[in-house]
């Protein structure tokens, strides 16, 4: 007698990319083999990075910068709403860097003014020095940062920022990441703000 053997999948949490990979395991394109995944989650509940959670009365993103759609109609959007049945929520940004003692409106390098004048002016000093060499800016995150905005800009938010988001030596971090996410310098606004 012959047995069949049968496929087994285990998947690894019960994020947006495991429950997606479940998704497609039993509802398989035409021809594809129906195969029933047994999911492992540490957490109570699914969602992984997309999940909120609440707490006396607050909601806690446990990300914000997870899921940017480029168009309102986006494949992956009407995937996650209509197959995966999670309510996404649009936010729009409203957030501010916590530097002396002031809140400065993100992004930093266009709202200079809301710092101590003596450090706006160091700010800007040192970003028209970097504007006016010219040199292009590249190489690690750190260098980029101080080609792009100066030392004193990239001492005061970009490095120390980004040091505690990605806690990853920032000499040896590459550029190549950043596209739309990481807004470059435009020296109009820098100078307005």
């Amino acid at each position: 007698m012959k047995s069949e053997k049968k496929d087994k999948v285990v998947i690894l949490g019960a994020g947006l990319t495991g429950l997606t990979a479940a998704h497609f395991l039993e509802n398989p394109s035409a021809g594809g083999k129906k195969i029933k995944p047994f999911i492992l989650e540490k957490k109570d509940c699914a969602g992984g990075l997309c999940r909120t959670e609440e707490k006396e009365g607050f909601s806690f993103d446990h990300t914000g910068h997870l899921l940017h759609f480029k168009k309102k109609d986006s494949l992956w959007k009407t995937f996650i709403e209509d197959t995966l049945k999670i309510d996404l929520k649009k936010h729009s940004r409203r957030a501010s860097i916590h530097i002396m003692n002031t809140l400065v409106p993100y992004p930093f390098q266009y709202h200079l003014a809301y710092l101590p004048k003596d450090e706006k002016e160091k700010c800007v000093r040192d970003y028209l020095k970097v504007y006016k060499s010219g040199a292009p800016a590249g190489g690690s995150f750190r260098k980029w940062a101080e080609d792009s905005f100066g030392k004193r800009m990239a001492s005061l938010f970009f490095l120390p920022y980004n040091q505690k988001l990605w806690n990853f030596n920032l000499n040896k971090m590459s550029t190549d990441w950043m596209g739309r996410f990481v807004p470059g310098p435009d020296v109009g606004m820098i100078l307005r703000g």
